[in-house]
């Protein structure tokens, strides 16, 4: 888990920071900033800054050029936006993005300060967009305007009510806005992972939303809804590699977790907390016409996460006097140990090495996990190499291309994995080993677009699905080749059931 409103605090330093002129202007437009408008000049100079962005990706290419006696400028990462606004006939101007770090850029492009003085340009942040939704012809930033789809749906009429929150930046969170505004809600973004808790106090104060909703857990996230007596719901839907930290406040929270394990450990430390499956829209995941053939994995190798858990598990045990070459070795022996059995038993193994290691705020045995899991990974993939798997997802699948696996590189997480799934006779399902009572995303999305699911075998897999009715699974490796291939060779089976599979999924 990362902290409520400091996710974001160590992004690289913004190359303008190191231009005098842009400084110059910036500090000259502040300067008129704080003039007209005090509180939103504080909020802009002890905004966090960060990098976060491409800014060659941010031009806009194509500049509209506006008419209104109004204008607002939707998006600044391409200053041009701004300076074409200001050289039209419009008499007033708001200038707004989500991101400081972008208003910081276009107030240090170009020097604005007469206009701010006059008022004729008026800067907007964030939830500042709230007072502006009407009365304006809106310039939007074409590559921004996705990013900002959430604030973008609402220009052009007062924000409707009842309204809440989401919060931004994971998988899964459009899903969540479009079950809530068929719910009939109206829905702000909550940028946790761009903003201060400052500025997020100040998003809660103007949108006076009924409900806060997160996808995954940020610490700190049910301290901040308690303070301001709002409402709040979290669903769990990926593991996190430390502690969960004891909530001791007054307040209408709910965790809902992915995982039934979880639900003590919330409980016990204050959170309720109930069990909530995984699931997929079946709005956005639908079937296609065309014929399946081949096997597919769509999936990250946890390969440069694996790595970098690997660095800090060393430099922990090295910092607790362990041999820095021993400690390695016998991390090595312990995922070669995981590597023989279908039963995760690697958390014993080092705790058996190494005993007492400390476990919060981080937790060593989910370093260990995530490496684990990321092995484990590659050795099931590897698996199926001589039956011409295809797998998409990060680079590190390139190391066991020379086994036979044939890397296709990133899938977009809707359309293109739409017709992966789709296309695939068999789809394979790898979660992670530290895991074994889980149903992933992965095999609800599946069988949403018709596709036929070989999932990796649990206890909750049985519970929700009728095993080799409307999916089927595999235990062993050895297990998983064999099925593999016996539906290769038989496509009329795998069909049948993925399409047994769909019908339960529409059900649900």
């Amino acid at each position: 888990m990362n902290e409520l409103g400091l996710t974001e605090m160590h992004a690289p330093r913004p190359c303008w920071l190191d231009d005098p002129d842009s400084v110059a202007r910036w500090q000259a437009n502040i300067a008129a900033l704080r003039t007209v408008s005090p509180t939103l000049a504080a909020r802009l100079e002890t905004a966090p800054l960060g990098d976060r962005h491409s800014f060659e990706d941010l031009l806009a290419h194509a500049l509209p050029t506006p008419h209104g006696d109004s204008l607002g400028v939707f998006g600044l990462g391409d200053p041009a936006l701004l300076n074409n606004a200001l050289a039209t006939t419009a008499k007033r101007i708001v200038a707004w993005d989500r991101d400081p770090a972008l208003v910081h850029f276009a107030l240090s492009a170009q020097d604005c300060t007469q206009d701010i003085l006059s008022k004729r340009l008026q800067i907007a942040l964030a939830a500042d967009l709230i007072h502006h939704l009407e009365g304006l012809e809106w310039t939007v930033h074409p590559q921004l305007a996705h990013a900002y789809a959430g604030e973008l749906a609402l220009l052009g009429r007062p924000l409707p009510a009842p309204c809440v929150l989401v919060g931004t930046g994971t998988l899964f969170v459009d899903d969540l806005v479009q079950g809530l505004q068929q719910e009939g809600y109206a829905v702000y973004p909550l940028a946790t992972a761009l903003h201060s808790v400052a500025e997020l106090d100040h998003t809660v104060q103007t949108v006076k939303p009924q409900a806060i909703f997160t996808i995954n857990y940020l610490h700190g996230t049910a301290e901040f809804c308690a303070r301001h007596q709002v409402p709040f719901r979290c669903w769990e839907i990926d593991p996190a590699t430390d502690q969960v930290r004891p909530f001791q406040e007054q307040g209408d929270v709910h965790i809902f977790t992915y995982r039934q394990a979880n639900v003590a450990d919330w409980q016990k430390n204050g959170y309720p907390s109930s069990y909530l499956p995984l699931a997929s829209n079946p709005d956005r995941r639908t079937p296609g016409t065309q014929q399946p053939r081949g096997i597919a994995f769509v999936g990250t190798s946890m390969v440069q996460t694996a790595q970098s858990y690997l660095v800090r598990l060393v430099q922990l045990l090295s910092s607790l006097g362990h041999d820095e070459v021993l400690a390695r070795h016998s991390i090595e022996q312990i995922l070669l140990t995981q590597s023989q059995t279908n039963h995760y038993v690697a958390d014993g193994l080092l705790a058996a090495q190494f005993p007492g290691l400390p476990n919060a705020p981080d937790d060593p045995a989910m370093w260990l996990g995530e490496i684990a899991a990321s092995r484990h990974r590659i050795q099931v993939v590897q698996q199926l190499a001589d039956l011409d798997i295809d797998v998409w997802g990060d680079t590190g699948w390139t190391q066991i291309e020379q086994a036979g696996v044939h890397y296709q590189g990133p899938a977009g997480h809707f359309h293109q994995l739409n017709d992966i799934y789709r296309s695939s006779l068999i789809n394979i399902d790898i979660g992670r080993i530290y895991q074994p009572d889980i149903v992933t995303m992965r095999v609800f999305d599946v069988l949403a677009c018709g596709g036929f699911v070989l999932a990796a075998h649990c206890d909750a897999l049985a519970e929700l699905f009728q095993i080799g009715q409307e999916l089927d699974s595999w235990k062993t490796l050895e297990e998983l080749h064999e099925k593999t291939t016996w539906y290769l060779n038989n496509p009329d089976k795998a069909q049948a059931i993925a399409q047994k599979g769909r019908e339960k999924i529409r059900k649900q």
